[in-house]
């Protein structure tokens, strides 16, 4: 069971059941088989098992999205499949800043540890990183590393320095976490990540436990427990947080495999519902008066969400819901819409809109944004004075009131894209080609997650081939999940 409004503070009497050694060192972890943070209760890193000689992969870092979702998913598979990877050129697209985040030489540093890798150039701010998995153990025919090769912990404890995305390290270590989990002699593996739970351009706490974790657990995969202990935000005041991943392993068999996945053999069920998620502050909020009291930011956006998802839905095309939920025939889109979670924050730059439809078949849709409930100020003209008037009919400076109408519109109608799609937006020419494509359940985000999933499930399971299949509609890829795919290619070429 995903235990998503379990929330522990740092008060709380539950102790956590670790030995922590130290902070990961991630200013010096260009090493063999670097130490990370781990529990006491398990054997040592893996002994050097038979000799075999993978091909040593090198990728362009700046290819596609050429950001850390190459590095995140490449990672993965070499640790999975023992073949060595360089990435040179690492995050190469990104503006500002590129190399090795801290995330990722987190991510490296435990996959190293579990596996008994050498990891080079594993840096924060390193532009090339080599990951050097042991000598392959088992048959020449085996796809994934032997279970029998590696020894993992209980329990692993990272430490970032700043409140980057824990949910971005979990990207990297989930594939390998699952695989080495099923090791017989283990049930569960625990990962405890201080860092960001809520930041910008990454996946929040909300999003993976009400979206991202239920789709795993609807494609196959075993159930896994996160619980918060304290949030931690990338905006306002730097706030570290704190967050446990309780993994179960893949199988109770004697053979783990991945569960294949099929995207074209998943349908869109009808939307049965929505559920509303805000994060806002309780300040006051100017021009919100009802009776004599101003509304908080909070109060104001419960309800203020409420009206603009109603009115929205109220344009969508009704059969694309559960008409069974509805209020009566004629009420085009009237479902529950529920608010889920309600919770203060302590600064207006943390500011938090989860919008997630329930679309059947046990799939969920979302959308969130993450900003701020202060009216963004207009940049000072050089030479201006402040005592200078306005001119006459000059575009005003937005209030607060605006600027959190204009995001919840904007969060609204983020959704609905998500819902009603593209189709609206095929010329003629293009209208039959693309009606013989087949959409997936899942949202753009939730979609470019599963793609390496998709490539070991293919590894694991022989795939149907006495049926015709539909593509699937690709205008939905993101160029994340194009990146993906195209990692997942190279790292795998031949082994399918």
């Amino acid at each position: 069971m995903i235990r998503s409004d379990e929330i522990l503070n740092e008060n709380s009497s539950r102790e956590l059941d670790t030995i922590q050694i130290d902070k990961l060192d991630l200013a010096n972890s260009s090493m063999a088989a670097p130490a990370c943070n781990s529990s006491s209760g398990g054997a040592g890193t893996a002994a050097a098992p038979p000799h075999r000689s993978p091909r040593h992969i090198t990728l362009d870092g700046r290819t596609l999205e050429g950001g850390g979702q190459l590095v995140r998913i490449a990672l993965a598979l070499a640790a999975l499949t023992g073949q060595p990877v360089t990435i040179n050129h690492v995050r190469g697209n990104r503006q500002g800043k590129t190399g090795l985040k801290a995330s990722h030489a987190a991510a490296v540093k435990l996959l190293g540890e579990i596996s008994g890798g050498k990891v080079t150039g594993g840096q924060v701010g390193s532009r090339s990183i080599t990951f050097e998995p042991p000598e392959f153990e088992g048959e020449a025919t085996d796809l994934l590393v032997s279970l029998a090769g590696v020894a993992p912990k209980p329990e692993y404890n990272i430490h970032l320095p700043t409140p980057g995305s824990v949910f971005l390290i979990f990207q990297a270590i989930y594939p390998y976490l699952l695989w080495v989990g099923s090791r017989p002699g283990i049930e569960k593996i625990r990962v405890n990540i201080t860092g960001g739970t809520n930041g910008t351009n990454s996946p929040s706490f909300d999003y993976a436990v009400q979206v991202m974790l239920p789709n795993f657990k609807k494609l196959g995969f075993p159930a896994a427990n996160v619980i918060l202990h304290k949030r931690g935000w990338s905006t306002g005041k730097v706030d570290m947080g704190s967050v446990s991943f309780i993994l179960n392993a893949l199988s109770s068999s004697d053979t783990p495999y991945f569960p294949p996945i099929d995207i074209l053999d998943l349908d869109r069920g009808k939307i049965t519902r929505v559920d509303i998620t805000i994060l806002a502050p309780d300040d006051h909020l100017l021009g919100t008066e009802t009776s004599g009291e101003q509304q908080t930011i909070r109060q104001y956006c419960e309800k203020q969400v409420h009206r603009t998802l109603k009115k929205a839905l109220r344009q969508v095309d009704p059969s694309l819901f559960d008409q069974s939920q509805l209020e009566s025939p004629d009420d085009r889109g009237r479902i529950p819409i529920t608010l889920a979670k309600s919770e203060a924050t302590s600064h207006p730059a943390r500011f938090y809109i989860l919008l997630v439809a329930d679309i059947g078949e046990g799939f969920k849709i979302g959308y969130d944004a993450l900003g701020t409930a202060q009216a963004p100020q207009r940049p000072k003209q050089p030479g201006r004075s402040k005592h200078k008037k306005t001119k006459k009919g000059a575009k005003q400076e937005m209030t607060a009131l605006e600027h959190i109408d204009e995001f919840i519109q904007g969060c609204v109608e983020g959704l609905v894209n998500e819902i009603v799609g593209l189709g609206a937006d095929v010329s003629n020419d293009q209208t039959s080609d693309v009606k013989a494509k087949k959409r997936s359940p899942l949202d753009q985000h939730m979609r470019d997650q599963i793609v390496v999933f998709e490539a070991l499930g293919k590894l694991s399971v022989e795939r149907a081939t006495n049926r015709a299949e539909t593509p699937e509609d690709e205008r939905y890829w993101t160029l994340h999940t194009k990146t993906a795919q195209w990692v997942c290619r190279e790292m795998l070429e031949g082994r399918e």
